[in-house]
């Protein structure tokens, strides 16, 4: 291994990380983003490139950070990221009204990537019941 090789090899896995996250979006992604992030990790620690072969060494672990946080495990929508509180219940029931609350939510929450992708969603549903159904992905409803 040389420091050319081990570079290009983590930026081809880095790429494919975003790639996975545009093609398939992120709540389709998360498996597959979170394996090639301990595949990294394990490439890092096999290698020792904090020594060696990488002089970003701090910047990749902050960036594999950062993704490990965005995919938090264990908690929240399919994607892993931590749902907002959101009262649709007593509400208007209009499901209008319900995107809308819905989405502010998760954009207060600085979620309005998953804000819009709920509201693609939601639109492409066929019946009222899926509709609530897609939104309760996204929201801890009150």
């Amino acid at each position: 291994m040389n420091k050319e090789i081990y570079q290009t090899m983590i930026t081809g896995l880095l790429m494919t990380i975003l790639e996975k996250e545009v093609v398939l979006g992120e709540v389709e992604a998360k498996d597959d983003v979170l394996k090639i992030v301990d595949m990294i990790e394990d490439l890092d620690l096999f290698w020792d490139s904090d020594s060696q072969y990488d002089p970003d060494a701090e910047e990749l672990d902050a960036y594999l950070e950062k993704i490990r946080v965005k995919y938090r495990q264990g908690g929240g929508n399919e994607a892993g990221i931590s749902k907002p509180s959101c009262k649709l219940s007593g509400e208007d029931g209009n499901i209008f009204s319900l995107i809308a609350r819905a989405s502010k939510a998760l954009k207060e929450a600085g979620q309005a990537g998953e804000a819009d992708e709920m509201t693609a969603r939601v639109f492409q549903t066929e019946s009222y019941n899926n509709a609530l159904q897609v939104i309760m992905e996204y929201v801890e409803v009150e």
